[in-house]
C-alpha cells in the first residue's frame, strides 16, 4: 500500500511541474516528500496532511494583511 501512495503522488509530478516554477518546486521537494512518507507509512492521513497545509496557508496569508 505505501508503494502505491508513493506512486499516486509521484504521477502528479507532471502537474506540478506545469503549474510550478523549478525554483518553487525545488524549495518545496523536501516537505513534500516527507509528507508524502508520512502519509504512505499510516503516520498520519492526506485529509491530515491538507487541513495542516490549508492552516500554514491560513497563517500566511493573516501575516501579510
Amino acid at each position: 500500500m505505501a508503494n502505491r501512495i508513493r506512486e499516486a503522488f509521484k504521477n502528479t509530478n507532471g502537474i506540478v511541474e506545469h503549474e510550478f516554477s523549478d525554483e518553487v518546486i525545488k524549495a518545496s521537494e523536501k516537505r513534500v516528500n516527507e509528507m508524502i512518507e508520512r502519509i504512505a507509512t499510516g503516520q498520519s492521513t492526506f485529509e491530515e496532511e491538507d487541513d495542516r497545509l490549508m492552516a500554514e496557508w491560513e497563517r500566511n496569508n493573516q501575516e501579510d494583511k
